[in-house]
């Protein structure tokens, strides 16, 4: 019972946060109408990426390659909504600059391709950081401490 109460609140805000990305992102975005609907498409697949996470979850038979695989998808609404967030901010701060429309168009595109640069390279380095694991050997003394 519990597990089914976490798993419909996680995938309500799961839910949420893509629309939000959506709404206050890539529609916002100098893109034309084609590629972000692509782009909108790409996050639908990509909560259902975050359903096969939360059914894969408690699946011991699930590989891990596959489970790294489903859990992809969580980090990557999580960092297109930090993203989003800055975005918002950066977009606000242009629009409240005085300058001419010609600049502010500039500044715009030069966000909106930033934006998305920035979330991408994000994401690849979070990515590669969770295939690789890096162990460090650390010897400690604590004083007093008998040795056995």
């Amino acid at each position: 019972m519990r597990f089914l109460i976490f798993a419909t609140i996680f995938l309500t805000v799961m839910t949420l946060l893509t629309l939000y990305i959506s709404r206050r992102f890539i529609k916002k975005l100098h893109f034309s109408k084609k590629i972000q609907f692509f782009i909108n498409l790409f996050l639908v697949i990509n909560l259902l990426g975050v359903l096969g996470y939360m059914l894969a979850r408690y699946n011991p038979a699930i590989p891990n390659w596959a489970y790294f695989l489903l859990s992809i998808p969580i980090g990557l609404i999580f960092l297109l909504f930090i993203a989003t967030l800055f975005y918002e901010i950066f977009s606000l701060l242009i629009n409240k600059t005085p300058m001419n429309d010609k600049r502010r168009g500039f500044f715009k595109k030069s966000l909106d391709i930033t934006a998305l640069s920035l979330a991408t390279a994000v994401n690849a380095k979070a990515m590669y950081n969770a295939k690789t694991v890096e162990l460090e050997k650390v010897d400690i003394k604590i004083k007093n401490l008998k040795k056995p």
